[in-house]
């Protein structure tokens, strides 16, 4: 937790961390978002090909209870990435909704708050 509490001026040298050590937006997170949802294209511009598309949306665990893909999750019919600290992206290729749960919490209640909110934003959108 002390890269989260430590002076802002020590931010600018750190080095980058695997768990927790992207530092992002809401509306950034959201163009990610759009460019996943709209198959690795986001305002005319292709980012990912389709081929690798495919890829991160089909299972690479094998048999288990929890199922990801190329570092994202899939779950639901949704498929994305949770953070360390309970951000979370979760992309519906369906309906094309996009999700974002933002927070930075180390309890474990983030969990269920985010698994609340997906609920909700699926019977919305």
């Amino acid at each position: 937790m002390y890269f989260l509490s430590s002076p802002y001026y020590e931010k600018a040298g750190r080095f980058p961390e695997a768990g927790g050590g992207l530092f992002s937006t809401s509306h950034d997170i959201l163009q990610y978002g759009r460019m996943l949802a709209n198959n690795g294209e986001l305002n005319g511009r292709r980012y990912l090909s389709p081929e690798s598309m495919n890829e991160l949306r089909k299972k690479q665990t094998g048999q288990t209870d929890v199922n990801y893909s190329l570092g994202y999750h899939l779950r639901n019919g949704l498929f994305g990435h949770d953070g360390a600290y309970g951000t979370d992206l979760s992309v519906d290729p369906k309906s094309g909704m996009i999700a974002i749960f933002m927070t930075q919490c180390t309890s474990g209640a983030q969990w269920s708050a985010r698994d609340r909110f997906l609920d909700i934003a699926r019977r919305v959108f």
